[in-house]
């Protein structure tokens, strides 16, 4: 039993080999390829190159030769010179006579002219009025002496009245926003508290001014729209050696939305001053020019006010 089992197995080796010598033959077939046939070259016909012929021009026709004139044996007649015809003189005319623009009268004779009589009403002649020149208009302003233009000119607020509680003045500053005359103003920026104290914003410039040939000062002022209009403008001067402080008996109440002038007459005699007569020295010896914007006692503002266009006036 034992022999017939081991050549079973060697018959089953021996056809295993057997099968896979002949799978590995057919595998081995089947990746060889085969052999193409050599496939026929196509020539492809190619047209002929054409060489490019030499474009021949036309031939230029024979310039045609000019014939000399042969001369004729007939004699030529020679041509005879026409006369030019000569234009007729016009006739001159006789001149008119011109009567001159201005007769000359004879002192021994009067020439009285007869008055053409119509029977149209004569016209009514319109007589205008004269109006203002510029330069009328300007003399009656005065001369510029601040415009505050570039610069502030000097004018400040004075140490003494930043350090009282009633006077309520902060800063000054040009501006653009508001001007009455040019392009810049002096904006002065106050804090009017109210509650029935009297307050303050002053603001003044030291010089020595000499303005005898003038009677009036002038100074424009601006209050802001919707602001209050219970404050008042006044102009006061130092004057003199002894630098006495005269301020205007009266106050000028100032509109809101609108510049407003306030005037001062500096004539010798004038009650424009309070508790000063002025004299002819008065308006001669300036010291200091300072403007006064003060409260009603009661309102509240808290905001700028401009001042412009300070002027002299003769």
């Amino acid at each position: 039993m034992k022999n017939r089992k081991v050549v079973l197995w060697i018959i089953l080796v021996v056809d295993i080999f057997i099968i896979i010598e002949a799978g590995l033959f057919i595998w081995k077939k089947l990746q060889t390829p085969k052999a193409k046939p050599e496939a026929t070259k196509v020539v492809e016909k190619r047209p002929p190159v054409l060489t490019p012929e030499v474009v021949k021009k036309p031939a230029e026709k024979p310039k045609a030769v000019a014939k000399k004139k042969t001369i004729s044996s007939k004699p030529v007649k020679p041509k005879v010179a026409q006369k030019p015809k000569v234009a007729k003189p016009k006739k001159k005319e006789k001149p008119k006579p011109v009567e001159p623009a201005i007769k000359k009268l004879s002192t021994s004779t009067t020439v009285t002219k007869k008055k053409k009589t119509s029977k149209t009403p004569p016209q009514k002649k319109t007589v205008t009025k004269k109006t203002e020149t510029t330069a009328d208009i300007i003399r009656s302003r005065g001369d510029l002496i601040f415009g505050f233009e570039t610069t502030l000119q000097g004018w400040e607020i004075p140490d003494w009245a930043l350090e009282k509680d009633d006077h309520v003045a902060k800063s000054a500053t040009l501006s653009r926003e508001h001007a009455s005359e040019g392009q810049y103003s002096l904006k002065l920026v106050a804090d009017f508290p109210g509650g029935g104290a009297w307050t303050a914003a002053l603001i003044e410039v030291m010089e020595y001014f000499d303005w005898s040939t003038y009677s009036v000062i002038s100074v424009d002022v601006y209050i802001p729209e919707g602001a209050t209009n219970k404050l008042k403008g006044e102009i006061i001067f130092t004057v003199g050696e002894d630098w006495t402080w005269t301020e205007m008996s009266r106050t000028t109440k100032l509109k809101t939305g609108e510049w407003t002038t306030i005037k001062a007459n500096m004539k010798p005699g004038s009650k424009t001053w309070r508790r000063y007569k002025p004299d002819d020295e008065f308006r001669a010896d300036v010291r200091k020019v300072a403007i006064r914007i003060a409260s009603d006692k009661f309102p509240v503002y808290n905001g700028p006010i401009y001042i412009d266009n300070i002027r002299l006036i003769k």
